[in-house]
């Protein structure tokens, strides 16, 4: 007969399971493959519980017990009179305060997980997910950390964490608060403005900055630039199909990832990774990122370059995709400029950028280069890339094109609303002899140019 109620103990599930199994495998079980052991798992869990359930003084089902692990619990196999057996709980449940109090406590003491786990009730992945979720290494000398110690003498290990049931309940609540936010593009009033905005060639990025500007005090009518892009690119949207409006018109979204290359065609070039972190950070103005649009069948070629810190767009057309041609519209921008506004340049590994090392004996701007096949390391002159062909899509000759139409063009972008900045980008700040006309949206296709949209 089992062990009385007043006299608890561990719970025989997990022993009586290694028992049936034992029972149940054949001869070398244990060398056959994982398939074999997936299949029969059911049946010997099943096998497990009766064998249990089999021990016990009473029958089951019993009048007094709605589940299995009461049953157990009644009959004294199990010490959780609340919990009930841990390797036989029906449902799974979240855990609360003081279940968070009590893994701490063990946790202090060395407890393992699988034994927290029986202790608790739950399942030991349950307690292996609470604790790297809530677990944390704090600073020997963090003020936030002596309320928590028992003395002023820190003697942890250098890498042992420390779990706190407070803590770690106040984190869970904010997750689960954080977990139930409305989906926002549900709102058919936020729905039709993106819709809007979308069609008129603006990018997430910049929908997601004018939200708040336009709608201040209406917090329903917002959404970051990734709940616009996910949006957009949702199966239930796809009848809209809203991709055609990005800056890329890319019908599925692509990885952001690059491939290793062994070799480079580009003497003397300098890492981005050897680049000044103020550059990253944006914090200071005259870092530029040059970049190359090509016409069909080799019609010619535009330079474009962007300024990191204000976003400013510059092109030239060039006759054609040569280093001294791209040099020539190099020297010549950056000639009309302050020398404090040219610091630096980043560009891609195009063969057009091979003369860097003249741009730098003659002007002292070094270039760096991005890694092979990384164009998100230059995000800024890609995404203005992008919006030049809004009005130059692939495929359009640019035998024809003029640099006043590119002017234009640049002009219009430049004076586009900015993610995070309401204020627009004019021209006129970094070249005042620009002129900047309020010009129809015009796309040029294979030599022909026509207006699509007006500005009011």
């Amino acid at each position: 007969m089992g062990p009385t109620p007043a006299q608890p103990m561990s719970c025989p599930a997990s022993g009586y399971r290694r028992e049936a199994n034992r029972r149940l495998s054949p001869p070398g079980f244990d060398h056959l493959g994982g398939n074999m052991r997936r299949l029969d798992s059911v049946a010997r869990a099943a096998s497990s519980i009766t064998e249990v359930v089999s021990e016990c003084p009473t029958t089951y089902p019993h009048p007094e017990f709605e589940t299995e692990a009461q049953h157990l619990v009644g009959c004294g196999y199990s010490d959780h009179t609340e919990r009930g057996c841990a390797s036989l709980a029906a449902h799974y449940r979240h855990l609360m305060i003081d279940d968070r109090i009590e893994i701490q406590k063990l946790y202090e003491q060395g407890t393992s997980e699988a034994q927290i786990a029986r202790r608790i009730g739950v399942h030991r992945a349950t307690i292996g997910r609470e604790l790297r979720r809530g677990a944390w290494q704090p600073e020997h000398d963090h003020a936030n950390l002596r309320p928590y110690l028992w003395n002023r003498l820190d003697t942890r290990g250098p890498h042992e964490r420390l779990y706190l049931g407070g803590q770690a309940q106040l984190q869970a609540d904010s997750r689960t608060a954080r977990s139930h936010q409305p989906y926002r593009m549900l709102r058919d009033r936020l729905v039709d403005w993106v819709i809007k905005q979308l069609q008129k060639g603006w990018t997430p990025e910049e929908i997601a900055g004018r939200l708040p500007v336009e709608f201040p005090d209406d917090t329903s009518m917002c959404a970051s630039a990734e709940t616009v892009y996910a949006w957009v690119y949702a199966p239930a949207q796809k009848h809209r199909q809203l991709w055609q409006y990005l800056p890329r018109g890319h019908k599925k979204r692509r990885r952001r990832s690059g491939r290793k290359v062994h070799s480079e065609r580009i003497k003397w070039r300098t890492s981005i990774h050897d680049r000044p972190a103020e550059v990253e950070d944006r914090i200071e103005f005259g870092h530029w990122e040059s970049d190359s649009v090509l016409g069909v069948h080799s019609t010619g070629a535009l330079h474009t370059t962007v300024e990191r810190r204000s976003r400013f767009l510059h092109a030239a057309k060039l006759p054609g995709q040569t280093a001294q041609t791209t040099l020539d519209a190099q020297i010549g921008f950056y000639q009309a400029l302050p020398a404090h506004a040219v610091a630096s340049v980043t560009a891609d590994n195009g063969s057009e950028f091979a003369y860097h090392y003249q741009l730098a004996d003659t002007l002292g701007i070094p270039t760096y280069f991005a890694d092979p096949y990384s164009a998100w390391q230059r995000g800024t002159n890609e995404h203005f890339n992008g919006r030049i062909r809004k009005y130059l899509p692939k495929g359009t000759s640019f035998e024809n094109l003029t640099q006043a139409e590119l002017n234009e063009f640049i002009t219009e972008i430049n004076n586009r609303p900015s993610a995070g900045q309401p204020r627009p980008r004019s021209s006129k700040n970094y070249a005042p002899n620009r002129p900047q006309p309020h010009v129809a949206l015009r796309t040029r296709t294979r030599g022909i140019t026509s207006s699509t949209a007006a500005r009011s």
